[in-house]
């Protein structure tokens, strides 16, 4: 299990977080996620939306652990 203090990811982090690794073809997947906004579909359901500052993203937390199946709530207190 992704084990980290960082409210908010990097498309690599989040890569990383969901079990792709920290590789190229897992950061593209993420952007890939990002391009057909499905992650974006997922954060405006559960009130924690993406951020795009620049050409730059920034993933929170609660959306990673909510494609992963564990409680939102539980994701915080983590």
């Amino acid at each position: 299990m992704f084990k980290t203090a960082k409210p908010m990811l990097t498309p690599m982090d989040a890569a990383e977080a969901l079990g792709e690794g920290r590789t190229e073809a897992g950061r593209q997947k993420v952007y890939r996620m990002l391009e057909t906004k499905y992650l974006q579909d997922i954060g405006d359901r559960i009130g924690c939306p993406v951020f795009k500052n620049g050409n730059r993203y920034l993933i929170p937390l609660a959306i990673i652990k909510k494609i992963e199946g564990q409680n939102i709530d539980d994701a915080a207190a983590a």
